[in-house]
């Protein structure tokens, strides 16, 4: 009896023991899962804005966020690109909210507020965010970024209390700023090939026209810097003559050049390449019936409505004479830019656009020749009213 009185008291002993030390690894466990790591970012790219059409990259932080004594503090978001180079390039900024102060560099600023001492984030919350499509890279395309994240006084970037940093491969859309002198280049190219093509019309070079294209050149050539300018220069004079020589001998086509500017990533390097046409359909003074189809064709092609390609071209044409070559007047309709084809409902609209449009300007215009053409506008878009009734 004795031995098995003490028996079962050494299975209970040995039970308690067991529950003992499967309670204590459970509580460890859990306060290793639970308890605040140190301080760790990731990102994740979500899509916001009212339409779903922002891509976001959003910056989340976890961990332990520890100050010594109550502070308003900040969240600090830094990229750079290290795709190329293991030290890092730098990330600019198009929007003038997500820049460092007096410097285009990337830079997301949030403010947390007030921060008792021992907290933590359990969970991912986040601290910034970088929008893809708003930023430059060294190139465009897949890149790898740096992010880096710290936690400052607000106001304050030079006391960090924590920080981490993560890696991220994103898709970049705008021009790199390494590329973006080529692809200018690019772009002026390809325009002087459809303000060539523009001027050779009629099937002839007019020497005003000729002028008008190198003056325009001469203007773009402007936006390079002073150690680049001179490489500028020599390729894009020698893209002027072998578009020059290519409309001589009649082989300048622009379906290409259409094709290639309508897909460039340089900023205006459409409206640019209608500007140029439109400055050199007015060059001569005479704006002819052929030219004004062309120029309709270009926008077309380019993927830009005749109200928008009506507004680029008002502001060269105003010193030409529109005529056609056998001295008949351009049709109201090319004048105005509306397609004769659309319903009558879309028509009248857009007449009345264009009236208030152009009658607005004639009464600000000082300049007479242009007070002259907004007045010949609104006298085609009162003969059009009368037609299309």
């Amino acid at each position: 009896m004795m031995n098995l009185g003490t028996s079962q008291t050494f299975q209970a002993d040995g039970g308690w023991i067991v529950v003992f030390w499967l309670g204590w690894a459970a509580w460890w466990i859990y306060q290793k899962i639970s308890a605040p790591g140190d301080f760790e970012i990731r990102t994740k790219e979500v899509i916001r804005g009212d339409k779903n059409d922002l891509r976001v990259v959003s910056i989340e932080a976890r961990g332990k966020i520890d100050v010594s004594s109550s502070t308003n503090v900040q969240f600090v978001c830094i990229a750079e690109d290290v795709s190329d180079k293991r030290d890092g390039e730098a990330v600019i900024s198009t929007l003038s909210n997500f820049k460092f102060p007096n410097s285009p560099a990337f830079l997301s600023t949030r403010e947390f507020g007030l921060l008792p001492p021992n907290q933590y984030f359990k969970d991912w919350v986040e601290v910034g965010v970088l929008l893809p499509d708003h930023v430059m890279a060294p190139k465009s395309g897949l890149r790898k970024f740096k992010f880096t994240c710290a936690m400052t006084p607000t106001g304050n970037f030079d006391l960090t209390f924590v920080s981490s940093h993560c890696i991220s491969t994103l898709e970049i859309s705008q021009i790199g700023y390494n590329e973006l002198d080529e692809r200018r280049m690019e772009a002026i190219s390809l325009s002087l090939d459809l303000g060539v093509a523009i001027a050779y019309a009629d099937g002839s070079l007019d020497h005003s026209e000729g002028k008008a294209i190198s003056d325009w050149l001469r203007n773009k050539l402007d936006m390079f810097d002073d150690d680049k300018k001179t490489r500028a220069r020599s390729e894009l004079n020698a893209a002027l003559r072998a578009s020059f020589d290519k409309a001589k001998s009649g082989k300048l086509t622009v379906k290409e050049s259409l094709a290639k500017l309508k897909a460039s990533k340089v900023k205006n390097a459409v409206n640019d390449a209608l500007e140029l046409a439109s400055i050199v359909i007015a060059a001569d003074g005479v704006i002819t019936e052929a030219e004004m189809a062309m120029l309709r064709s270009f926008a077309l092609e380019l993927g830009v409505n005749l109200e928008d390609l009506q507004n680029i071209a008002d502001q060269h044409v105003a010193v030409a004479k529109a005529t056609t070559t056998d001295k008949s007047e351009v049709s109201d309709e090319s004048l105005i830019g509306i397609d004769p084809k659309a319903p009558k409902t879309e028509i009248k609209k857009l007449l009345i656009e264009a009236f208030g449009k152009y009658n607005a300007r004639l009464q600000t215009e000082k300049d007479p020749a242009r007070r002259t053409y907004f007045q010949d506008m609104l006298n085609a878009v009162a003969r059009l009213r009368k037609k299309y009734a």
